[in-house]
């Protein structure tokens, strides 16, 4: 549960946090999954991107997503390009 993936309902049943979003594993850099974020893929629902809950290993502000793909190439070339 840690994870988000599922949350308690009001009926002491489940509910899957992410239903009807596609949903991306944010990794650290050294590639653990910590946490997960999906967008919705209908225009109309809201909100337009839901994360994971923090925890200490997920800390939203403190991650830049892709960098456990991307640290190689900026160890390499020295700089960094953040876009949003």
């Amino acid at each position: 549960m840690q994870s988000s993936l599922i949350k308690p309902s009001k009926n002491s049943d489940f509910y899957t946090f992410f239903k009807k979003r596609i949903t991306f594993p944010i990794f650290d850099t050294m590639n653990n999954i910590i946490g997960f974020s999906a967008r919705v893929l209908d225009p109309n629902d809201t909100p337009k991107y839901l994360n994971s809950s923090e925890h200490p290993a997920f800390e939203k502000s403190k991650i830049l997503y892709g960098l456990n793909w991307a640290k190689q190439h900026i160890s390499q070339f020295g700089y960094l390009i953040v876009v949003e």
